[in-house]
């Protein structure tokens, strides 16, 4: 009856961990996305502004 027990326990903890796998993946993936469009504002914000005036 243990081993079963003990058996039950180690294939709960392998599927919790297989789980926690796929969501730390996915966070590390969203972190990625919002580290790129951080960088794309700031080299945004550090593009010089152009203004032209054309006088008739």
């Amino acid at each position: 009856m243990t081993d079963i027990l003990t058996l039950t326990f180690s294939a709960a903890a392998v599927l919790v961990s297989v789980v926690a796998v796929f969501y730390s993946r996915s966070q590390t993936r969203v972190a990625n996305q919002q580290l790129q469009l951080a960088q794309q504002i700031r080299r945004g914000a550090a593009e010089p502004y152009v203004l032209v005036d054309i006088v008739p």
